[in-house]
């Protein structure tokens, strides 16, 4: 059993001089392993300083800063109740503690990771906050006295991982993986090629998906543009009457940027957002259509190269295509009609025939599916692996650079969000994207 922990100083600052270098504990877990971390740190029973209201929805993000730069290991997150972590128990747990299984915390340590290996294999790890330190959470410079909990679980992860302190060996080193907190909050060079030495580079493309958000109770939307599986940047849309709803997001002028569609789920009221980039230029109307319909998704399902709304009645069933030329209605064809308790979810190539496929997902049973299409045509359907009813699936999107559609899940009682990578309709994997308070739903896109 090995320990390493993180403490503070204080005064912060970097040398002139730095080195390239990352320090080892000589221990790493097995190849392709997902380790999955019990997030207990439970409610902050106030609104921290980044909006949140659960340490371990501030916390989450470290997660996916890791898993973006690694090939062979990946971090996903369970949310328990606040508990205590036991030693040997199987579980990679994240908790408050007031001691280190019985015995104190060292003198200004924040946090300490205590790991169990055979040899050089890992099994089990477990990080411990000091229950006697004060916390926050935000970015940037270190506040005196208030520690940010988002960049201690980075720092504590890089131990799970395998990661020593480079510091310790007395090399000049700017890295997350230091033994004393500083400014920094993400990871630096020298973090991630220790991470990469361990577990490998990710050998797929960079992507730059966007994913839509709004809060329920607000009215506030949001983008977050994403860097794979990491959200990398914000930007607002500002606050819409929640009536309001994003439907789905497509380039309906051709100019390359993507553009919003919104529907008013008590007029029947469609608009486009014409965007640059996330900046909203103009707004045109789409014919208003009674509120029992709603727009599912966008697919150029004719082989014109412009997108056509995908529409279905939550009332009968019933599911239309309207082809589209920019934002001007053309004609429709009907899909006939599906139990209502099966939804579209969203749209794209799922086989790799350049043709638009539709994604479908039923919350009452957890069963999901993939209609292959042939243009407006019904050809087969791919079965999608049964998942708990607790989970809604909320759009697709290219996540991690492979050029196959991906879809993205969300846990509305716990507030987890997680992306399955897919293998055409087969599923390969699955990517955290953290926790998010409830409250904030994603929109198709």
């Amino acid at each position: 059993m090995l320990v390493a922990a993180l403490t503070v100083v204080t005064v912060l600052g970097w040398f002139s001089q730095t080195s390239l270098a990352y320090s080892l504990e000589g221990q790493e877990w097995p190849a392709g392993t997902t380790v999955v971390l019990q997030l207990g740190l439970g409610s902050a029973f106030r609104t921290l300083q980044d909006g949140n209201t659960s340490w371990d929805t501030a916390a989450s993000p470290a997660l996916g800063m890791w898993n973006v730069v690694m090939q062979r290991l990946q971090f996903s997150g369970v949310l328990t109740s606040s508990r205590s972590a036991m030693s040997g128990d199987g579980l990679n747990s994240v908790v408050f503690s007031s001691s280190v299984f019985g015995q104190s915390f060292g003198s200004g340590t924040l946090a300490v990771t205590y790991y169990r290996s055979s040899g050089s294999t890992m099994s089990e790890s477990d990080t411990l906050f000091n229950r006697a330190e004060s916390f926050d959470s935000y970015r940037g410079a270190l506040q005196y006295g208030v520690y940010d909990i988002r960049r201690i679980l980075l720092h504590e992860l890089g131990h799970a991982l395998g990661l020593a302190h480079p510091d310790d060996n007395g090399q000049n080193v700017v890295a997350i993986m230091n033994s004393n907190i500083s400014d920094l909050y993400t990871l630096q060079t020298d973090d991630i090629s220790g991470a990469q030495y361990l577990y490998g580079a990710p050998t797929s493309t960079t992507t730059t998906a966007k994913i839509y958000w709004q809060n329920s109770s607000t009215g506030e939307r949001q983008i977050w543009l994403m860097n794979g599986t990491v959200h990398t940047a914000t930007a607002s849309l500002g606050i819409v009457p929640t009536q309001w709803n994003i439907a789905t997001s497509a380039d309906f002028n051709g100019d390359g940027n993507v553009d919003i569609v919104w529907q008013n789920s008590s007029t029947g009221q469609r608009l486009v957002w014409f965007m640059n980039g996330t900046t909203h230029v103009s707004t045109v109307s789409l014919p208003t259509v009674s509120p029992s319909w709603e727009i599912a998704t966008a697919s150029d399902f004719n082989g014109d190269r412009k997108p056509d709304l995908l529409w279905q009645n939550n009332s009968t069933g019933q599911r239309v295509i309207w082809f589209m030329n920019g934002t001007t209605y053309v004609s429709s064809v009907s899909l006939g009609f599906v139990g209502a308790s099966w939804k579209i979810t969203g749209s794209g190539d799922f086989n790799g025939d350049g043709k638009a496929d539709i994604l479908w997902h039923n919350n009452g049973t957890g069963q999901s599916c993939v209609w292959l299409m042939n243009g407006s045509k019904f050809v087969s359907t791919v079965n999608l692996p049964t998942v708990s009813t607790a989970w809604s699936m909320v759009g697709t999107g290219e996540f991690n650079g492979d050029g196959k559609r991906d879809i993205l899940w969300q846990n509305k009682s716990t507030g987890q969000r997680v992306v399955w990578l897919m293998n055409r309709t087969t599923y390969a994997g699955y990517a955290s994207l953290g926790i998010v308070p409830i409250q904030w739903n994603i929109r198709n896109f």
